[in-house]
């Protein structure tokens, strides 16, 4: 039973130790170049300019009729 246990826990260490070598690097080959650099096209852009911003809100109205914004 102890050798079933210590086989458990190694295997268990091993799985865990290949788990963290191997992410790291799979997510480190999806990544781009960061010397790499790409031409823009801007003449179909528009810019837009904002005045103010608002967090979205619910209206609620109570029994007297008064409305009230709730972010």
């Amino acid at each position: 039973m102890l050798k079933l246990v210590r086989q458990l826990v190694l295997a268990g260490l091993t799985l865990s130790l290949l788990g963290g070598v191997v992410t790291p690097t799979l997510a480190q080959a999806a990544t781009t170049d960061p010397d790499s650099s790409e031409a823009t096209d801007l003449q179909g852009s528009v810019n837009y300019q904002f005045e103010s911003v608002q967090s979205p809100y619910n209206w609620i109205t109570d029994e007297q009729g008064q409305t009230t914004k709730v972010p």
